[in-house]
């Protein structure tokens, strides 16, 4: 399993939209009227082909059985807000995540309103990638954050910069 230090949410969550290999027709799944961050970096995919549909809850927060009739045969990506910063909302990360592994569907979770209160057992729960950024229940400074990455998912990803450190191979490039 893997994690890295980040500078924010957004960071992370960009690393995973354009670290996968989209193809035309392919669909990213958001809740409407999710945080911002959570969703903006997906929208920008829409020149690759990809779309971004906004599911709308019944209730206060999307349940699994909603999740399992949206899903569809190119659903490739769900990304939601663990705990919403506008409601306080908790979503049951356990049950749309089994709904997601079940339909081969990845779960990217921004976990910033909840890491720090909330605990969180990646081993146990079926979640893909949960990013977060260390200011809010973390209580670490502004401009820091973290990735972790399911082995799974980070053998997909395609590296977008080439820093000599996080390529481990600076050395030898005469």
């Amino acid at each position: 399993m893997c994690s890295s230090d980040l500078n924010s949410t957004s960071y992370g969550l960009h690393l995973i939209a354009n670290g996968l290999a989209w193809q035309d027709g392919d669909e990213v799944l958001v809740i409407e009227g999710d945080y911002p961050a959570t969703i903006l970096p997906w929208q920008r995919l829409a020149s690759q082909g990809v779309r971004v549909r906004a599911l709308r809850p019944a209730g206060e927060v999307l349940s699994a059985a909603e999740l399992a009739v949206a899903i569809g045969p190119r659903t490739r990506l769900l990304a939601v807000t663990w705990v919403s910063s506008f409601t306080g909302r908790a979503l049951d990360l356990q049950a749309l995540g089994a709904v997601c592994r079940q339909a081969g569907v990845l779960l990217v979770v921004n976990a910033s309103q909840a890491l720090g209160a909330r605990p969180l057992d990646v081993s146990a729960t079926p979640v893909d990638a949960v990013v977060a950024c260390g200011y809010k229940w973390l209580c670490g400074p502004y401009g820091t954050g973290f990735a972790w990455l399911h082995p799974r998912l980070l053998e997909r990803l395609r590296p977008q910069q080439a820093y000599w450190l996080a390529m481990q191979a600076g050395r030898g490039l005469d």
